[in-house]
């Protein structure tokens, strides 16, 4: 069973069998496994209360029972509870709690982390020292010293500038991916980017081009992420041959982060097209 939006589909739902079931969200690269419960728990009939002491729970119980990476980081959780919750009353403004949950994700130091605030206030957690540069801004000092040091005459852009081309000299070739989403602004579905994607290196990988590469450059350095299956897409015409490209293991228990759920491997599937494997 498939369920979307206006038509296209965002998840797909097997049958499952003795109480079990799988989800897969297009555009991932694992199952998230489904256990039934006997009702709907009592939180779930009756309404939140919207007030900044429930928000800030809500806020940090996600964190506590989705993020992966508090015991690699070192970062006591509970403890950033104890700290911050009693910055947080019933009078406290937007502006505030926004800057209470700001200053609580900072030190997990991790972009894929943020928080939004009133008026278009957004905070993305970012490593110490790192540079941020926009990619209008790298594209074209890369772009320049292609041109300039490498003697490079023509860069094929595709996907709204999300991906580009260029041959190098020595026979080798030049492609820079800066996401892994979003390249059609008529349609933002994984489905769509899908699609593009197999368009875009079905141009980059011509088979007179695969025959002559030596060598590929892939540049992913401000690449701002998106769906593992578009990267597996990209590497499947890398390789002739099956292999494992990493392993997900969910956790499952929000008190104790060392329980996790099924391992399961990733694998990369040579494409059906030009293919440029590694010589």
């Amino acid at each position: 069973m498939q369920y979307g939006r206006k038509g296209v589909a965002v998840q797909t739902l097997p049958r499952g069998t003795e109480g079990r079931a799988t989800l897969h969200l297009l555009g991932t690269a694992a199952d998230v496994d489904l256990l039934p419960l006997p009702e709907l728990p009592a939180a779930c009939t009756r309404p939140m209360p919207d007030d900044p002491l429930t928000t800030f729970d809500v806020f940090w119980t996600t964190f506590a029972e989705n993020y992966n990476s508090f015991a690699r980081k070192n970062i006591d959780w509970a403890a950033a509870r104890a700290r911050f919750r009693p910055k947080v009353t019933a009078e406290t403004e937007p502006d505030e709690l926004y800057a209470v949950l700001r200053d609580m994700i900072t030190p997990l130091e991790d972009m894929h982390t943020s928080v939004a605030g009133a008026d278009g206030a957004e905070f993305f957690g970012q490593r110490l020292g790192t540079r941020e540069l926009s990619s209008r801004d790298l594209r074209t000092a890369v772009d320049e010293h292609l041109g300039e040091d490498l003697g490079v005459t023509e860069i094929q852009n595709f996907a709204g500038n999300a991906i580009s081309y260029a041959d190098l000299p020595g026979g080798r070739g030049y492609l820079r991916v800066t996401a892994f989403e979003g390249y059609r602004k008529d349609d933002g579905s994984y489905l769509a980017s899908k699609a593009e994607l197999d368009r875009v290196l079905d141009a980059v990988f011509t088979p007179a081009r695969v025959a002559a590469l030596r060598g590929l450059v892939i540049d992913v350095r401000n690449n701002s992420c998106g769906d593992d299956a578009l990267g597996l897409q990209l590497a499947g015409r890398l390789t002739d041959t099956p292999y494992p490209a990493f392993s997900k293991q969910p956790r499952n228990d929000p008190k104790d982060q060392t329980r996790h759920g099924r391992l399961q491997t990733v694998t990369v599937t040579p494409a059906d097209g030009p293919r440029t494997p590694a010589r």
